[in-house]
């Protein structure tokens, strides 16, 4: 296959599908159209949540192996410009990916973005922390950044300095009136930046917005600590245009 320009590839979110559109790969769909990037997927998970304050709760069901696989089969034939690693839920999932990631990676150069999701926005864990370990300790050597949470990042950090070279850490603690950034690589502090946090109460996907945004910045050659805050911008214009339902705010771009 030809070399094509970046319009003609695509960008592959493997993550969750969340009913509400507030995150997983309906929410990177939106991320990819707001940047004039054509978009393909491979759900993990199928989740059901509802925010309403009296039916507070959040259920997930593993993607089917086999399935899992044929959607992974699907992006063979087309050139990948950057993948998006969301939810995922399943030790066997997680080495079905690096399989197919070791195969695309030999022919093609191109970033791949792991976020580690732990816990919804509930506060409620996906899956077991030790499962969780296992599963990120299969992806973190096949990715080139982790963009980790504060909590996330408690867990991670002793098994990422040494396998990954670019971890970005977020820090939104309600405490606060702005988001810090943190930039390692090779275990080593090498930038931070903050951004104002926006007053809304409930922001849905804020976390999934930004891999995605930063996965497609890389991948249009932009360095690193640019890439980051371009996408910490997109994420904040999301929320500025975003759409209020039942006191949670959802990312927009249109």
């Amino acid at each position: 296959m030809g070399m094509l320009s970046n319009r003609e590839k695509i960008f592959v979110s493997v993550a969750g599908f969340d009913n509400t559109s507030g995150a997983g790969i309906l929410l990177d769909a939106r991320v990819a159209q707001s940047l004039k990037q054509n978009f393909f997927s491979v759900s993990s998970c199928v989740t059901s949540q509802s925010f309403f304050a009296s039916k507070k709760h959040i259920k997930m069901q593993v993607i089917d192996r086999t399935l899992f696989v044929d959607q992974l089969k699907t992006i063979q034939a087309n050139q990948i410009m950057a993948i998006k690693i969301g939810l995922m839920p399943s030790v066997d999932l997680a080495k079905d990916l690096v399989g197919f990631l070791k195969k695309w990676q030999k022919h093609e150069s191109f970033p791949v973005v792991l976020d580690p999701i732990y816990s919804a926005t509930l506060g409620k864990n996906f899956i077991p922390q030790k499962q969780y370990l296992k599963i990120q300790q299969i992806l973190l050597p096949h990715v080139q950044v982790i963009t980790p949470n504060k909590r996330e990042w408690a867990l991670l950090k002793k098994l990422a300095f040494k396998q990954t070279p670019s971890v970005v850490v977020t820090d939104a603690d309600d405490a606060s009136t702005t988001i810090h950034h943190f930039l390692y690589e090779g275990g080593t502090l090498k930038a931070q930046f903050e951004m104002p946090k926006l007053e809304f109460s409930v922001i849905r996907g804020t976390g999934c917005a930004f891999s995605s945004a930063l996965a497609i910045f890389l991948a249009k050659g932009i360095n690193m600590l640019p890439a980051n805050k371009k996408a910490a911008k997109h994420v904040q214009r999301g929320i500025n245009k975003g759409v209020s339902i039942n006191g949670i705010r959802y990312l927009h771009w249109n």
